[in-house]
């Protein structure tokens, strides 16, 4: 048995996305976390080769296509409102994590998506809501002692990217995304959930440049 029946904990499942335009590419097969609070999606533009066609552990679910247990959804709640768009995934994974609830990569469920069909892959829109919400991700989510440690890694990105999207004629959103993560700090704060797990649970998916760039990266037990 597979999926959301496989075991009363697991609360959400993550399904093989392959692009709509290209559909021997992979666009998702679950969530991966940088230290600096931003995500980018496994196997994002890998080539479907069967790489990714074990069942196994992810962090969370890409939301374009996941199915969420309701016992969760009522624990934890839903999707929080005051990130609109992007990462609202992240944060509901989190959440789930965070209260003890699994995930489960599930790649007999294929779903073909149409990236960017909405909002643009990269506009104004998705450069703002995108840099705000990393910045409120890691700091309504990481535990407590880790996301002290993560400061470092946490302030380097989010200066790093100003003059990149500056270049690129997006100085304007990704300005107002910095500014803006910083005003609604105190409403996010307030909003921290209690870690109910052992931390390891939940940092052991949290990788620093120096993991990603790793030979091993792809064998560590994440991937497993």
């Amino acid at each position: 048995m597979q999926g959301i029946s496989s075991d009363e904990k697991v609360g959400m499942c993550a399904s093989k996305m392959l692009f709509m335009k290209e559909p021997g590419l992979i666009n998702s097969t679950g969530i991966c976390i940088s230290r600096s609070g931003a995500c980018w999606d496994r196997g994002m533009f890998e080539q479907d080769k069967g790489q990714h066609d074990s069942c196994t552990d992810v962090f969370g679910p890409c939301a374009g296509a996941a199915i969420y247990r309701k016992n969760m959804l009522e624990e934890i709640g839903l999707f929080d409102e005051d990130f609109c768009a992007y990462m609202e995934d992240v944060d509901l994974a989190f959440r789930g994590r965070l209260a003890g609830w699994k995930c489960l990569y599930v790649p007999n469920a294929v779903v073909y998506h149409f990236h960017g069909g909405t909002s643009g892959y990269f506009s104004d829109y998705t450069v703002y809501h995108g840099n705000r919400n990393i910045i409120w991700n890691a700091f309504k989510n990481f535990p407590k002692q880790f996301l002290i440690t993560s400061l470092p890694w946490i302030i380097c990105r989010n200066f790093a990217v100003i003059p990149y999207y500056i270049l690129k004629g997006q100085g304007s959103a990704i300005l107002r995304s910095k500014i803006d993560a910083i005003k609604g700090m105190k409403k996010i704060l307030l909003k921290r959930s209690p870690c109910l797990v052992d931390k390891e649970e939940i940092t052991k998916y949290i990788y620093s440049w120096a993991d990603i760039r790793s030979p091993s990266h792809n064998k560590i037990k994440y991937y497993k």
